[in-house]
């Protein structure tokens, strides 16, 4: 699937299509899709992220307006950013307030007040 012939790389594959199909790159879209002989999300022309490709999503949004009313805060962790892009819409399309900490934040500091909000929030 990756061309490398490494079990790690189809692994990571494996966990991308878990995940949600939108995490594959075009190419590796290509290659399943013509393994599996289906049209790909992309081939589709939609051209935005199908949130029903990926069942995490959909539990997602199930999931946290219920906690939320319930006055819950919840962790959502994940290896991916891109995925934590995902999930960041369906959370901001639901109207819910979220904090978000990954890898793009290198400062200490920044990240103990995106910890620090969190904790605050009620």
């Amino acid at each position: 699937l990756n061309g490398t012939g490494s079990a790690l790389a189809a692994l990571d594959v494996l966990r991308k299509i878990c995940t949600h199909t939108d995490l594959l790159t075009s190419k590796a879209a290509e290659q399943i899709s013509r393994m599996i002989r289906r049209p790909t999300a992309s081939s589709s022309g939609r051209g935005e992220a199908d949130d029903s490709a990926s069942c995490k999503l959909d539990f997602i949004k199930e999931l946290l307006p219920e906690l939320s009313s319930k006055g819950h805060r919840t962790l959502i962790f994940s290896q991916s950013r891109q995925m934590l892009d995902r999930v960041e819409a369906a959370v901001r399309s639901l109207g819910l307030e979220f904090c978000r900490i990954d890898g793009s934040i290198s400062s200490i500091e920044k990240r103990q007040e995106e910890v620090d909000r969190f904790k605050a929030d009620s």
